[in-house]
């Protein structure tokens, strides 16, 4: 017989939410921030797979369903 154990969030201590209503002082700007992490990832490489050792296997991809 299996068990699961579900855990439910408890928003009473929830830390994502800033205190006492402090926000950030500027607004984010997309168009200024993100074509430089992009070229940073890109020069990083950190979206590129190894090649794999020539195995003869077919690739494949999972997609994980939340609830």
């Amino acid at each position: 017989m299996q068990q699961f154990l579900i855990c439910l969030p408890n928003p009473q201590n929830a830390t994502f939410f800033p205190k006492n209503g402090t926000m950030a002082s500027e607004r984010y700007n997309a168009r200024e921030v993100e074509p430089r992490w992009q070229e940073y990832w890109s020069a990083q490489k950190l979206f590129e797979t190894p090649a794999g050792p020539g195995d003869g296997r077919q690739n494949y991809y999972v997609l994980e369903m939340f609830p």
